[in-house]
């Protein structure tokens, strides 16, 4: 039960530290950057995706073509 104690006061702790960063001063400049790069983020991630499931459907591809050129001969 110590334990759970200091994990909550802890909690409590970076709670009241994010409190106080939103409504500092500069809290907007903050969250202006935050959204940048979670935008930022988003599309790198959207473009990694794209090519992770375009090199999946030629490796798919591939192995069909392999498949039924084995079948063939």
């Amino acid at each position: 039960m110590k334990i759970m104690s200091k994990i909550n006061a802890a909690k409590a702790a970076f709670a009241t530290g994010l409190m106080t960063v939103a409504t500092s001063s500069f809290a907007g400049d903050v969250a202006t950057a935050v959204t940048t790069a979670t935008g930022d983020f988003k599309s790198d991630l959207t473009a990694v995706g794209g090519i992770a499931v375009g090199l999946g459907l030629v490796g798919i591809a591939f192995i069909a073509a392999v498949r039924l050129i084995k079948r063939a001969v």
